[in-house]
């Protein structure tokens, strides 16, 4: 796969010069793709975060949408200046500053596109495919173990299908069930881990609620939702945890 993309950016350089009247050949015109290649490779996390953390989807998808053009054309940018200044510092384009501007211009001719299509393709993979959560990975493991809880002097197992939700409290986290809560020695993050994520949901840096336990969502003026549980309960959808909790609590199986 590098390979193909190698050449495919290899020729593109070749045929911008050639059009230019410059004479490169094809092997010059390979090294010099290949920091294109290793930019790209660096730049992908950063365009997945951004594409995970700001999906062009949902109720704020205009916004969203205004963050991802900007980001594109940033990191489509910085990739043609990277690119560039590599080539300059090793020595495959003359170490004259006069001629930078047109190695950027033809750097962007050759790239620039091709930057942007790779980059909504990151964000179109990211939005469309299927999403890969921990039991995905642990299927097939037994089912989970209950949590134990401290009730007086009594040790309770409390099962995993009877828990609605779960509040951070200090060291502990307390379980709510439909019948009543408890106090269990763990911290939020460890439960999490412990979960299903296809059937429990992070909502806030303190609160994990069931998806079917959720009964309605009401927005609120700053970015975060209300989230009314079966139970009655009120609890917070926080801004920072909405482009991955919203789509997870409003899509049904």
């Amino acid at each position: 796969m590098a390979a193909a993309v190698l050449a495919l950016l290899a020729n593109q350089l070749l045929l911008s010069h050639r059009a230019s009247g410059k004479s490169v050949e094809w092997l010059q015109a390979a090294a010099w793709a290949i920091p294109t290649l290793l930019a790209w490779c660096a730049a992908l996390p950063i365009t997945l975060r951004v594409a995970q953390r700001w999906p062009p989807t949902g109720p704020s998808r205009i916004p969203h949408l205004g963050i991802q053009c900007t980001s594109s054309i940033g990191i489509g940018i910085g990739l043609l200046a990277l690119h560039v200044g590599i080539n300059w510092i090793l020595g495959w384009i003359p170490r004259d500053t006069a001629i930078l501007p047109f190695e950027f211009t033809m750097t962007a001719r050759s790239y620039g596109g091709f930057n942007l299509l790779a980059y909504w393709a990151v964000v179109a993979w990211t939005v469309t495919r299927p999403p890969t959560t921990k039991s995905d990975r642990t299927a097939g493991r037994p089912a989970a173990e209950p949590f134990v809880a401290k009730v007086g002097n009594r040790r309770v197992l409390v099962p995993v299908d009877e828990v609605n939700w779960a509040e951070a409290a200090g060291n502990y986290v307390r379980l709510h069930t439909s019948r009543r809560s408890y106090l269990v020695r763990l911290s939020l993050k460890t439960l999490a881990e412990r979960l299903d994520s296809r059937e429990f949901v992070r909502i806030h840096r303190s609160v994990i609620v069931r998806r079917s336990a959720v009964r309605e969502l009401l927005p609120r003026p700053g970015g975060d939702y209300s989230v009314t549980l079966t139970d009655d309960t009120t609890v917070t959808l926080s801004r920072r945890f909405r482009a991955r909790a919203l789509p997870a609590l409003t899509e049904r199986e």
